[in-house]
């Protein structure tokens, strides 16, 4: 089995809370079959309740050559048996763990091979080597979990019902319904935000277009991920490398090629397959010859976790293992996320068709009608409750086009989940934005959003973006979200998510060409006049005045002068200001996060750098021009909560379009009464 260090390369611990807040709800995922996390096992000592010897198998029993079937949807709701034999068993592979490998025999598996939405349909095997008929007796020993990637036949891997049931038995609904509100970890955070950075790498957006998503990382600690190594193309097996043994994901269908691909990185981590459905489907609204009311989770039934619902669905598809008397439900036969106690939604589903593909065919589907939630999420099984209820929250996303008639304004439900959140919006977003027409060769995006958290708080964020393409509004959208919702100081929860997003068929950018100071040299107390040439995209060379005040007590000296956009600026923040990134609770996070998102693109700054005051910061919080004497007693060299800043000079110029370079030259101040009285300096 090939070793994976995914999460290792994911997460770089930053911090003594980030190391020892582990992301244990995630999992490794590839593209395509996620992640192979075989469980295996030596024989559970005692049955584990629900265990019916006259229903179920033990693995203890299952040997070579043994025939049965397995049921599964191939299309619509109908549930259908597909042959198979008993290759061997694999037992001590993990800790109390066993698997069932199976070969499936007939023809529609053969040629599809494992396929992503089978996990969790049902293995059945007949004791005796007599004739039966397909699809009926025996007992079930497990569930359809594992397959192999690029093999040549249909291998599956089968997780034993004795283990999935085990999982069952730990299932508490009041535990897990307090679960939905409970403190997560940072690992949730680094691993969305390493998958935006995936994202801006396979969209090719370089430093212009990344800064804010840099300025982010850095506040979480996080170290972007280098282009190319461990992304999830990187980390398929080339072809004819030999097959790779993993977990079958689980396909969410999403309307567009494009938006399968453009959320693949968001969503892999997580074990989801974006598969793109152009036969379309829309939340509760299956094909007409299905009979919703009449479809009900049973052992080989679709099993589906609504994800989106609303103008478009998206929903991960897997299959039911088995149903209890008391309606409890297990499936997949492996994990989601691995999380213990969950609380999202189930619902029952039906399958379009199942699409044949060399590396991991896939099933088309949909959810129908939601029936509970899902309570329990184990290595081994999903687990739900019928009636169980779950939490969601509304997103709404208006699209405003240069031809009005394009306009739509569409209102979603999301499944509540910390560590999806966020790429659920994205994914509504996406939906959004590609809804008729691709965005116009030349353009700019103004996205502006208000999220709402449970304590009452809005985060604003407000971007223009010329030459956008779908990722950059999504990592723009998605990033502040994912930095708040589950930091090292607690959770955050959303309840609102607003939304619009007005696309311009012009390309709202400009150059800074030169600048020009009235005189080089000013008396402090005085203004300096900096003369800014900015060349607009097709447009014709446009003069801005930009002042700013010296202050009376600056010191004779050559000083630094900047002049150009938001992402300049705010790395000159960074670097003149570094108490800024440093956040002692959850308040002091959120203001941070708001600070990036409150800087405007569609602005000119100028910058003039002063040299070390006697400035203090006690966290946050700023004291300027203190005393010395003050400086002394306040400074802690023993804590990093103290530090001094630099000065500067700001003023800001409101532009109509994003400034994309910046020029910087030198300026010298003198005080007026220690100016040569020979040579005094011009004024204005």
């Amino acid at each position: 089995m090939r070793p994976y260090d995914r999460l290792s390369m994911q997460h770089t611990p930053g911090t003594f809370d980030r190391m020892f807040k582990s992301p244990r709800i995630l999992h490794p995922a590839t593209v395509g079959i996620a992640l192979l996390f075989i469980t295996t096992t030596a024989v559970i000592a005692a049955d584990p309740p629900g265990f019916n010897p006259k229903r179920h198998m033990h693995a203890s029993e299952v040997r070579p050559g043994m025939k049965g079937y397995g049921l599964t949807v191939f299309h619509g709701v109908k549930i259908e048996p597909f042959p198979l034999e008993v290759v061997s068993v694999e037992r001590g592979f993990a800790a109390d763990k066993s698997v069932v490998w199976i070969r499936c025999t007939g023809p529609q598996m053969q040629l599809t091979g494992p396929v992503q939405g089978m996990s969790g349909s049902p293995i059945f095997l007949w004791d005796d080597g007599g004739e039966h008929k397909l699809g009926e007796g025996g007992r079930m020993i497990g569930a359809f979990a594992f397959g192999h990637r690029l093999g040549k036949d249909c291998y599956v891997g089968v997780q034993p019902i004795e283990q999935m049931l085990d999982a069952g038995s730990r299932l508490n609904q009041e535990r897990a319904i307090k679960s939905a509100n409970a403190e997560g970890h940072t690992g949730v955070r680094d691993t969305t935000l390493t998958s935006a950075w995936r994202m801006a790498q396979r969209a090719g957006l370089d430093e212009t277009q990344t800064w804010r998503l840099k300025a982010l990382s850095d506040l979480a600690g996080l170290t972007p991920p280098k282009p190319g190594v461990g992304n999830a193309a990187a980390e398929l097996a080339p072809l004819g490398a030999g097959a790779q043994r993993e977990h079958m994901a689980l396909p969410v269908a999403v309307p567009t090629v494009a938006q399968a691909e453009l959320l693949e990185p968001l969503f892999a981590p997580y074990g989801l397959q974006p598969t793109p459905m152009q036969v379309g489907s829309t939340s509760n609204l299956p094909p007409s010859w299905i009979n919703k009311d009449a479809v009900k989770l049973e052992p080989g039934s679709v099993f589906a976790i609504p994800l989106v619902s609303g103008p478009i669905e998206m929903a991960a598809i897997g299959t039911t293992t088995e149903v209890l008397p008391d309606g409890t439900a297990l499936a997949f036969g492996h994990q989601m996320f691995q999380q213990g106690d969950i609380d999202i939604p189930m619902a029952t589903g039906f399958v379009h068709f199942v699409q044949p593909n060399i590396s991991a065919s896939f099933k088309l589907g949909a959810s129908i009608k939601v029936v509970g939630s899902m309570l329990r999420d184990e290595q081994s099984a999903v687990i739900g409750k019928p009636g169980a209820p779950y939490p969601t929250v509304p997103c709404n996303i208006k699209v405003n086009w240069p031809d009005a008639t394009q306009n739509r304004e569409h209102h979603y439900v999301l499944t509540y989940h910390t560590g999806l959140l966020p790429q659920l919006i994205g994914g509504a977003a996406s939906a959004s934005l590609t809804a008729d027409t691709a965005l116009p060769l030349l353009n700019t995006l103004k996205v502006k959003s208000k999220v709402t958290f449970e304590n009452g708080r809005t985060l604003e964020i407000n971007n223009t973006i010329p030459g956008a393409n779908p990722a950059r509004a999504l990592i723009n959208l998605i990033s502040p979200v994912a930095t708040l919702i589950e930091n090292e100081f607690g959770t955050l929860k959303v309840t609102a998510i607003d939304a619009t997003i007005d696309v311009a068929d012009d390309l709202e950018a400009a150059q800074v060409i030169n600048v020009t100071l009235d005189q080089d040299t000013v008396f402090a107390g005085k203004t300096l006049v900096a003369h800014v040439r900015l060349k607009p995209y097709r447009g014709p060379e446009q003069l801005k005045r930009v002042e700013l005040k010296i202050p009376d007590d600056v010191p004779d000296g050559q000083y630094q002068l900047m002049i150009g956009g938001s992402m300049v600026y705010r790395q000159l923040q960074q670097m003149l200001r570094p108490h800024k990134m440093n956040v002692a609770n959850a308040d002091e996070l959120f203001d941070a996060v708001q600070e990036i998102t409150d800087l405007k693109d569609d602005r000119l700054y100028a910058v003039l750098r002063l040299g070390p005051s006697n400035n203090l910061a006690i966290g946050r919080s700023e004291l300027p021009r203190l005393p010395s004497s003050r400086v002394a007693l306040l400074a802690v060299k023993t804590s990093t909560r103290t530090t001094t800043y630099s000065d500067s000079v700001e003023a800001t110029l409101d532009v109509p379009y994003v400034v994309l370079n910046q020029a910087s030259l030198s300026v010298s101040v003198v005080n007026p009464e220690t100016a040569s009285q020979t040579a005094p300096p011009p004024q204005p």
